[in-house]
């Protein structure tokens, strides 16, 4: 307990414990949680919650980890799942935004120039389609699967974790 350390003993804590990331009022947990044994990070040197876990890119532990993003490059856990998932959704947004007007620019045979075949006058879209669709589908594919993993509260971890996963075990 806090309370029995003398001023000398709390400084010398709070110096151990500085630079380790803790939570719930910078007091780390028990070593059990509801029965589960709570896995030990060797490298942050702490029992982190349940749901954490330490990533190994960004070589820090983080609440409630979903999965570290390698187009923003950082970690997406309980801080920002939800910015990530406006991020999505603008995302696909934008991209279907894109698509619209990549569509807009198509000419129509009946209305394609005096002397001019239809790749000649259409072939920029057409490419610009071939770049532009894919995106769109995979970006609103995200958007759609943080959806269902959110609804169902469950992270990308989780699912992708399989059996491994101490506290998923029944």
């Amino acid at each position: 307990d806090d309370d029995s350390l003398s001023g000398e003993e709390q400084e010398e804590k709070e110096e151990n414990l500085e630079g380790r990331m803790t939570w719930h009022g910078g007091r780390e947990l028990g070593d059990t949680y509801k029965g589960y044994q709570r896995k030990y990070c060797q490298t942050c040197d702490f029992r982190p919650p349940l749901r954490s876990h330490h990533c190994k890119t960004c070589d820090r532990c983080v609440a409630t980890f979903d999965h570290h993003c390698f187009f923003i490059n950082t970690c997406i856990g309980e801080r920002n799942h939800f910015r990530f998932w406006v991020y999505c959704m603008l995302q696909a947004a934008a991209c279907w935004v894109c698509v619209s007007v990549v569509n807009s620019g198509h000419i129509a045979g009946k209305h394609l120039p005096k002397h001019s075949t239809y790749l000649e006058s259409n072939g920029m879209v057409i490419v610009s389609s071939m770049y532009i669709w894919p995106l769109a589908l995979f970006s609103t594919v995200m958007f759609v699967i943080h959806t269902v993993l959110a609804l169902g509260n469950v992270t990308t971890f989780e699912v992708g974790g399989g059996g491994d996963i101490d506290y998923l075990k029944g």
